[in-house]
């Protein structure tokens, strides 16, 4: 008969070739010490203790507040509390105060941090109404600055503003002024605006008398010599 090596633990139901792979398998996965020659496990026994706070320690622990540091030293299972400066401060601080103070000290008041469901449902939604940072603030009540370089004229009834026109700068040419120089209508021509000039004429001269009989116009393209002149020349 083939013996199996199966975990006995119901949720497990583990098999292994060999016994002490079942045994480690024990120790690692479920926690469990095994016999040497029996597959049934046997539990270690676990000391299971309770600490019991008396009145002065707990006195302490609010008294003391800044040397035990408890929630430093709940974090952190190495930092030490020097207990002998803990006791003489507590010393100092239990002198002046009667039982009546030392019940007020001890009584529990718990905070209100809120319920799980309530945090969880203003997520995401803000609430209703305007919000003050959304709300524009009034013109009226906007800050203003204590000097204004180019401050705005005050508007007509009719909303236009109401400043002094300057008057147009416009030379007048019936009053002689002696500073004023007024110069002959001179003509400037250079070779290619002379030859521009004489084409514009010559097309505008074409339309004009071919307006009176067609609508339809045709212009005659001048040669290239005309326009630039011959090379020879």
């Amino acid at each position: 008969k083939k013996f199996s090596n199966r975990c006995s633990i119901v949720s497990c139901g583990k098999e292994f070739k060999l016994k002490s792979h079942l045994a480690r398998h024990y120790a690692q996965a479920h926690g469990l010490a095994v016999r040497s020659g029996s597959p049934r496990p046997i539990m270690k026994t676990r000391t299971a203790f309770y600490m019991h706070a008396n009145v002065m320690t707990r006195l302490s622990r609010i008294l003391c507040r800044h040397l035990i540091k408890s929630k430093k030293a709940a974090r952190q299972p190495s930092f030490v509390i020097n207990t002998h400066l803990v006791r003489q401060e507590f010393i100092l601080n239990l002198s002046g105060k009667n039982p009546t103070d030392l019940k007020n000290i001890l009584i529990y008041k718990k905070k209100q941090r809120g319920s799980v469901t309530k945090i969880a449902n203003k997520l995401g939604s803000p609430g209703s109404g305007p919000h003050e940072w959304l709300v524009l603030t009034p013109k009226d009540k906007l800050p203003k600055p204590e000097r204004i370089a180019f401050p705005k004229p005050p508007k007509a009834p009719d909303g236009s503003l109401v400043y002094e026109r300057v008057p147009n700068k416009c030379i007048d040419f019936s009053v002689k002024d002696p500073d004023v120089t007024i110069l002959p209508n001179t003509t400037i021509t250079t070779i290619g605006s002379t030859a521009i000039n004489t084409q514009v004429t010559n097309l505008s001269t074409s339309s004009s008398s071919s307006s009176g009989g067609n609508n339809s116009t045709s212009i005659r393209k001048r040669p290239h010599e005309d326009i630039n002149g011959s090379e020879n020349g």
